[in-house]
């Protein structure tokens, strides 16, 4: 089990089957009229991620020779909510494999747990010598559960230059097109759920980070709709929006955040820090 010092973050399979923008929705509202930012542009931050599916995963997806495919599948979400949020970054697949020994359990705590084990011989131990080999800054694994979407993150409430141990996590195959994989890389890169979620946590496991207390996701004030760290089952019948909240961003008339729930200038000020994990060339990754 992981240290006490270790925050989990956990995401039930109701709050994590992240409703996606389809591509008829209308583009967000913007309130400024300066674009988004272009994510992979000359200065912006490049986070590269390892991503290892299960031989169950791998399957689901069409086999082994589809896996890479579906890797950039995350990229290209994630990349996409980046820039409709306004936030210069991107993160970029590094390697995708799958872990062909492991035969271990699809469930996200277990499998999470042995991710984290430098020693596991089938999932944690090559999981850490290629993130190494990889010069991967994160180490995202895809596993096929019978409920759909959901996962399991590390987050630290203080996300600086010495965490890069919080960088794992587990999303289920399915939630892919539903986000689940930007929210749990979204909780490495420093990102907390929205506050009523938090507020009703009985555990009280996550906290607003100690640094940005602006890093948690939002419901807009209608109740209709939430961001990608926000969870659906904290608003009833909702729907999800993909991107990160942001005051500066409106969604069918209604604001993506506020002062104090701003994802967005949150991402800004952790990218640059995270894409320094492993060595890089430049001053904000490779």
């Amino acid at each position: 089990m992981p240290s006490t010092a270790l925050r989990i973050a956990l995401t039930a399979t109701v709050g994590a089957s992240l409703c996606a923008i389809s591509p008829s929705s209308p583009p967000a509202d913007r309130k400024s009229a300066a674009p988004a930012p272009a994510a992979g542009r000359a200065g912006c931050p490049v986070v590269d991620v390892l991503v290892a599916y299960t031989p169950k995963a791998a399957a689901h997806v069409g086999g082994q020779h589809r896996v890479s495919a579906s890797a950039q599948q995350i990229a290209a979400r994630m990349n996409r909510s980046l820039k409709q949020s306004g936030v210069c970054g991107s993160i970029r697949i590094t390697h995708a494999y799958t872990a062909t020994g492991y035969d271990g359990s699809e469930d996200f705590a277990p499998a999470h747990q042995r991710l984290k084990d430098k020693d596991d011989p089938t999932l944690g131990g090559p999981a850490h010598r290629m993130r190494e080999q990889h010069a991967a800054d994160l180490v995202a694994v895809i596993v096929n559960r019978r409920e759909k979407g959901g996962g399991i993150a590390d987050y630290t409430a203080t996300l600086g230059e010495s965490s890069s141990e919080f960088a794992y996590s587990v999303s289920d195959v399915q939630g892919i097109a539903l986000d689940s994989v930007s929210h749990e890389i979204g909780h490495n890169l420093g990102l907390a759920h929205d506050r009523t979620t938090m507020a009703t946590d009985p555990e009280g496991a996550m906290k607003v980070s100690e640094d940005r207390p602006y890093n948690t996701g939002w419901i807009t004030p209608d109740r209709k709709y939430y961001t990608i760290m926000a969870y659906g089952s904290s608003c009833g019948d909702c729907t999800g929006v993909g991107q990160f909240s942001n005051p500066d961003r409106n969604w069918r008339g209604q604001p993506l955040g506020d002062a104090s729930n701003d994802s967005a200038r949150a991402l800004r000020e952790t990218l640059p820090v995270v894409a320094r994990y492993r060595a890089s060339p430049g001053p904000f990754g490779r």
